[in-house]
């Protein structure tokens, strides 16, 4: 069984904030989340070039925030939990900031602030277990799994 709604973020708080009050109001731990149309005060994304140390497939680079904000044109989000159970959202998206430039990578949803419009999107929750981080032998990194 799997539930699936529509659903609208309010503006003034974090991507972050938003989304894990919204699923705990709801009583999900868990979610796949996409997102469109969104309005963000503050915004920034990452990329992940590969890793000069060699230790690591990528390396998010830092936050590269958008003066004015921007506007979320698609995202794609999973919301899990850390292997200590505490709560982690992963998103990756594109931005369109003020001059119309295109951007897009790794959203941090903790830093990006929903602006007036809010943000509009589509959940599915599967009754499962949901999306726990797990160390990738392979890349050696950190992915969130079922």
């Amino acid at each position: 069984v799997t539930d699936y709604f529509r659903l609208w973020l309010a503006p003034g708080k974090s991507l972050f904030d938003a989304i894990l009050d919204l699923f705990t109001e709801r009583g999900f731990n868990h979610a796949t989340l996409h997102l469109y149309d969104g309005d963000l005060a503050k915004a920034a994304y990452m990329v992940a070039p590969p890793d000069p140390s060699g230790e690591l497939v990528v390396a998010y680079s830092d936050p590269q925030e958008l003066a004015g904000g921007a506007r979320l044109i698609t995202a794609n989000a999973d919301l899990g939990r850390k292997a200590n159970g505490q709560p982690i959202l992963h998103c990756h998206g594109a931005l369109r900031d003020g001059k119309g430039r295109l951007h897009g990578g790794h959203i941090p949803t903790d830093i990006c602030i929903i602006g007036d419009g809010g943000v509009r999107g589509w959940a599915v929750v599967p009754h499962d277990e949901g999306f726990v981080v797990k160390n990738d032998d392979e890349t050696r990194f950190p992915v969130l799994s079922p």
